[in-house]
């Protein structure tokens, strides 16, 4: 375990013989209460500073703790009275330099892995809080985050006027390939499928599974006629899988559908609904006009239940 200590000058002797007696602790480095953090790498913090000085030390580290997740540990006499106002300000400990040798070996050690403890936690949040944005099967962003990027990309549209291009895709026959080749085939199929997709991705592009075999995509800054090339290009990548790739079907192809916020007549009024709709009534023509194509939503658009009735 590597401690930096920041000292002040009278105690420095002091200190090093007291630490160095502690043989969890491989290296102890002693710097001044002032010196500039973050350029060693440490598992501890140790602070023991004058009574000017103690809590501006604590409030600089506790910057660098938190990113970094290095406890800070305040060291002390037991009849200092500033103890328990330091860790209100948040030190993991206050350690005295009275108490035995192997109770501040017990507590440093507590410490350290406590913080350790805790930044595996955070990371384990922030993993969790990735699956909860993820599809499991492809990879892809779920429908949770569909719905979030595509309000945020609404937003920004009605703020700066950035287009943005929304495409739904379906893949065609698909009930087809699951009731001939068994559902482990399709989840072949939809992997395949969102591979290609995220191969034509840009690095702002937002693909997502929709549900089931459709998918959508968001995609920022793009005009109608970009967002109707990606979309072809989408297409033409998945229509030239290897059969081998998908363990069943010969060939595989997409319907889609492109609406791009061109279309849009009042942009303040504009809900992220309609947008689904417009999307979807254009993946609606072609799937109606043969299949293995993209089509553009138009205006007007009628409503989408009349139009499936």
């Amino acid at each position: 375990m590597k401690a930096l200590v920041f000292c002040v000058e009278q105690r420095r002797e002091e200190i090093a013989f007291l630490l160095g007696q502690i043989d969890i602790l491989t290296e102890v480095k002693i710097v001044s209460p002032t010196a500039i953090i973050g350029v060693d790498e440490c598992d501890v913090f140790i602070v023991v500073a004058g009574a000017e000085q103690k809590q501006q030390v604590y409030l600089n580290l506790h910057l660098s703790s938190v990113s970094k997740g290095i406890p800070v540990v305040y060291l002390t006499s037991l009849n200092d009275p500033s103890r328990a106002e330091m860790l209100d300000l948040g030190c993991c400990d206050c350690l005295a330099f009275e108490m035995r040798l192997d109770e501040l070996t017990a507590r440093l050690r507590i410490a350290v892995e406590g913080k350790k403890e805790i930044k595996r936690l955070s990371l384990d949040k922030q993993a969790m809080s990735r699956s909860l944005m993820e599809d499991a099967l492809t990879g892809l962003c779920n429908r949770k985050m569909f719905d979030h990027a595509l309000q945020s990309e609404l937003s920004r549209f009605k703020r700066q006027s950035i287009p943005f291009g929304l495409v739904f895709l379906d893949i065609d026959y698909f009930k087809r390939v699951n009731d001939t080749y068994g559902h482990q085939v399709g989840d072949h199929v939809l992997r395949a499928v969102a591979k290609r997709i995220a191969s034509s991705m840009r690095e702002l592009d937002i693909p997502c599974r929709y549900g089931g075999e459709e998918f959508a995509l968001i995609l920022p800054g793009l005009t109608a006629t970009e967002a109707y090339a990606a979309a072809e290009r989408v297409r033409k990548l998945i229509e030239t899988i290897p059969p081998a790739e998908l363990k069943g079907p010969e060939r595989i192809t997409v319907s889609l559908g492109v609406c791009s916020t061109h279309i849009v007549d009042d942009r303040q009024s504009v809900t992220a609904m309609q947008l689904i709709d417009w999307a979807d009534q254009a993946l609606y023509e072609a799937k109606h006009k043969g299949r293995n194509r993209v089509e553009k939503a138009q205006r007007p658009l009628e409503n989408l239940a009349s139009r499936k009735a």
